[in-house]
């Protein structure tokens, strides 16, 4: 159980330092090691906490495998159970302006596995991670991203920025008497490899595997000529990955003039809203309300 625990200090990675291996950046936890066995109900709890201290790496921050940070914690161990009760708060910025340049090697085999992920609660939610479902209690209160989030450097691969999580591919969980609610801004003016479909920048969540409902997201997304950006995801609608009953406001600045060397910011509205929810085009055919 984490308590009444408040961090307000500033977590900095210089920029002649040189990480080797995986990196996990929290304000509260760099990666929760407790996890569940069969059989077991283990939680991490987290009541009444919140993190104002910023995150900021310069230097290498991995030449092998992947970078995650979060205003809670960076990733975590498979099976962990994660519980807010009473709300939580991150007001400190996330900011990425070093490398992460390496390959994780695997069975002999060089896979690309060096991604940046960053989110204001979480850097990366497995798909083991339970939040909350029939046998496991609600959420309570609203949690809360102020912070900014910013990718100003260079990744091999790929890029997954989000107000709540860079990586949620697990279920989200469900809130008694509150909401997720992003006002960060989330900024991408670094250097990354395009090609890939992991890439994805949104005001809730980078990549996205799960629903999403009940959010608010109030930001200004900036991300000149980024493949997947969406106020919510950076994913597609699926059956599997719907936006409901969320709102959204704020700028969407992706688009960009060459001939003026400028970003085109385009104002959300409630004419427009549905064209900038996701990241890819979603099909609305047959759909009332946009979700």
């Amino acid at each position: 159980n984490y308590v009444d625990c408040h961090n307000t200090g500033n977590f900095t990675l210089g920029e002649k330092a040189k990480v080797g291996c995986q990196t996990r950046w929290g304000g509260l936890v760099g990666k929760l090691e407790k996890s569940a066995k069969a059989g077991e109900e283990v939680y991490n709890i987290f009541n009444g906490c919140s993190n104002s201290g910023d995150i900021i790496i310069k230097g290498t921050a991995s030449d092998t495998q992947y970078t995650s940070l979060g205003g809670i914690y960076g990733s975590a161990t498979g099976n962990t159970r994660i519980i807010i009760l009473n709300g939580f708060t991150n007001s400190g910025d996330i900011i990425f302006e070093g490398k992460n340049n390496g390959v994780y090697k695997q069975d002999d085999t060089m896979q690309n596995r060096n991604f940046v992920t960053m989110g204001g609660l979480f850097g990366v939610v497995a798909s083991s991670i339970v939040f909350s479902n029939e046998a496991n209690p609600s959420w309570t209160g609203n949690v809360v991203n102020t912070g900014t989030i910013k990718f100003a450097g260079y990744c091999k691969n790929a890029v997954q920025l989000g107000g709540l999580a860079g990586y949620l591919q697990s279920s989200t969980p469900t809130i008694t008497g509150g909401k997720f609610i992003n006002t960060g801004d989330i900024i991408c003016t670094g250097e990354y490899d395009n090609k890939y479909a992991q890439n994805g920048i949104g005001g809730i969540a980078g990549i996205s595997d799960a629903n999403i409902d009940n959010a608010q997201v109030y930001c200004n997304i900036t991300a000149r000529s980024f493949p997947y950006v969406g106020m919510v995801t950076g994913s597609a609608r699926t059956e599997t990955n719907k936006v409901t009953n969320c709102a959204v406001g704020g700028n969407w600045c992706v688009a960009y003039d060459e001939e003026e060397d400028v970003t085109i910011e385009t104002k959300i509205t409630s004419s427009n809203f549905y064209k900038y929810i996701y990241g890819r085009t979603a099909d609305w055919t047959g759909v009332e309300n946009y979700d």
